[in-house]
């Protein structure tokens, strides 16, 4: 991720972070990565999946980000603008367009939602070229090879 984008994608905080009670106790347990409060407001999902997923579920079960999506599908240049700002939501929906053909554009154009929400569809779009990409063995991770954690779960975002 270039340099100016890089609170993008935030590090994932660590399990013993997951069980603190308060923003502050899990900064301190997530120590020295840091953490943020957007990273905290998902921690009750980040909860649910962590007791969720077991070894066997990899097979089907895989982390992916839209922004690695989009450095891979279009380089860096796209990864430099926000899909906050009407361009960088232009440029990648063009990138989905090109990725998906004139269905894309059309779910896009008609779908009756504003734009905040038109970011989680371009983000959705990119987690779908993703998934597309792991469905024919083609993706690629990092770290790679992935890294294991105690439980014998792969660490890795995929693209």
């Amino acid at each position: 991720m270039p340099k100016e984008r890089k609170s993008s994608v935030f590090p994932t905080p660590s399990r013993r972070a997951l069980g603190a009670e308060s923003f502050e106790e899990a900064r301190r347990l997530n120590a020295p990565a840091g953490l943020n409060r957007q990273t905290y407001a998902l921690f009750p999902v980040l909860r649910e999946v962590d007791r969720a997923m077991r070894p066997e579920l990899q097979e089907r079960v895989y982390e992916g980000h839209p922004e690695l999506g989009f450095l891979h599908l279009a380089g860096p240049a796209l990864v430099r603008t926000s899909k906050r700002d009407r361009w960088g939501l232009f440029q990648r929906n063009e990138v989905l367009m090109e990725a998906f053909g004139p269905a894309w554009q059309v779910l896009f154009l008609e779908a009756p939602l504003p734009p905040a929400k038109k970011r989680d569809l371009v983000d959705a779009g990119a987690l779908l070229w993703t998934a597309q990409r792991i469905a024919r063995g083609e993706a690629r991770c990092v770290p790679e090879p992935p890294d294991e954690d105690a439980r014998g779960l792969r660490m890795a975002i995929y693209f």
